[in-house]
C-alpha cells in the first residue's frame, strides 16, 4: 500500500505505517491521543521514514544441508553456474538502488561462498551458524540497512520484478 502524504509541507510516499495496537474505538484524534502522536510528530517520523534510502538484501547462505551437502555451490543442469552464483547475478540486476550481502555461516565448510563472494566483488557477514535471525540481523547492521529485504540461497530464480515492486 503506498499513498502520498504532504504534512506541514514534508511530501513523503509511504509504503506502509503501523501502530503497536489498535484502539478498540474511536476516531482519528482519538486514535492519536492513545498512541500519544500529532501531527507534528507523524511529520517527524514521516520525514525520517522519507529518507531512508539504504536498502539491503541480506541472503542467508550456508553450505551444510541436511539433504545435500553444498547444495548453494552445485551448478545447474549442464551450466557452469552455481545456485548462489546465479542468484546473485539477478540480484544485481534489481533496477532500484540497493546493496546486497550475503549473510554466511561462520565455519570451515563456508570458505568456498566466501571465495565466491570474493570473486564477485560481493559484500558478505560471517555469523552464528545455529541462528540464522540473529546472522540475518547482523549483516543488516553491518550494511547500515534502513530496510531490508530478505532471501535464502537456494532460491536461484528469484523473481527480481516481484522484489523491485515490493521496494
Amino acid at each position: 500500500l503506498i499513498r502520498k502524504f504532504n504534512i506541514l509541507g514534508i511530501k513523503a510516499d509511504i509504503k506502509f505505517l503501523a501502530v503497536r495496537e489498535i484502539v478498540k474505538c474511536g476516531g482519528n484524534q482519538e486514535v492519536l491521543k492513545y498512541h500519544n502522536l500529532d501531527s507534528k510528530s507523524i511529520a517527524k517520523h514521516i520525514k525520517i521514514f522519507a529518507k531512508k534510502e539504504n536498502i539491503v538484501i541480506v541472503v542467508q547462505a550456508r553450505f551444510n544441508s541436511s539433504r545435500l551437502n553444498g547444495k548453494i555451490l552445485k551448478t545447474i543442469g549442464y551450466s557452469k553456474i552455481s545456485f548462489l552464483k546465479l542468484q546473485i547475478l539477478r540480484l544485481q540486476n534489481i533496477k532500484t538502488k540497493t546493496k546486497l550481502v550475503i549473510a554466511i555461516a561462520d565455519n570451515q565448510e563456508s570458505i568456498p561462498i566466501i571465495d565466491l563472494c570474493k570473486k564477485l566483488s560481493v559484500s558478505y557477514y560471517l555469523g552464528s551458524e545455529k541462528n540464522v535471525l540473529q546472522r540475518t540481523v547482523n549483516a543488516a547492521n553491518y550494511m547500515n540497512a534502513d530496510i531490508v529485504v530478505r532471501t535464502v540461497s537456494d532460491c536461484p530464480f528469484i523473481d527480481i520484478d516481484c522484489i523491485d515492486k515490493v521496494i
